[in-house]
């Protein structure tokens, strides 16, 4: 069976046309990680229909400084490629996932329409779109179940701190532990 003629489910979200036509238009891509991207979208939007969920996008993280080398010198950075998706019927985090198209979500937290498993690979777009802004999750699976790491002591998500974190606001790290893990991924290659 051709792939343009691959069997589409009942309900799911490449029943719409429009959707259609930008999904095969990325899988015509003469660049072939767009076209790969493509028939990655098609398979899941063929199978899923959209549903919606919760999420908050951007994080705070401790970077090394300018300085870091010689002195323990950390600076709070954002990080606007983290997405954490929300079950909007619990408000429950279902799974985490990094990837630079997570910017066309509008603000730090919303409402996204989803297709496929968001604790897997699934197609995210904000919700009531479902056409231009298509992203593809991350492949690796979250930790099932996802549980929310508090490296800080708490939530560093821009919808819950919308400025720097604090000491004075509850926020604790220790530099010596951040030091010792940038010798750790500086040693291994991560970092």
């Amino acid at each position: 069976m051709a792939e343009a003629d691959q069997e589409i489910t009942p309900g799911a979200a490449l029943n719409d046309p429009a959707l259609r036509a930008t999904v095969d238009r990325w899988c015509a891509s003469r660049m072939p990680a767009r076209r790969e991207e493509g028939l990655q979208l098609r398979e899941l939007l063929a199978r899923h229909p959209w549903q919606e969920y919760g999420y908050k996008r951007g994080t705070w993280y401790r970077a090394p400084g300018l300085f870091d080398q010689f002195w323990n010198y950390r600076t709070w950075q954002r990080d606007d490629d983290r997405l954490q998706v929300i079950d909007p019927a619990t408000g429950t985090a279902l799974a985490e996932s990094a990837r630079t198209g997570f910017r066309a979500l509008p603000g730090p937290q919303g409402r996204l329409w989803a297709a496929g498993d968001p604790r897997g690979l699934c197609v995210i777009t904000p919700a009531g779109d479902g056409k231009e802004h298509l992203v593809l999750s991350a492949p690796a699976p979250s930790p099932t179940p996802y549980r929310e790491e508090l490296r800080y002591g708490r939530s560093v998500w821009l919808a819950d701190c919308p400025d720097k974190p604090k000491r004075a606001d509850g926020y604790v790290w220790d530099p010596k532990a951040e030091r010792r893990d940038w010798d750790r991924d500086k040693a291994d290659g991560t970092g």
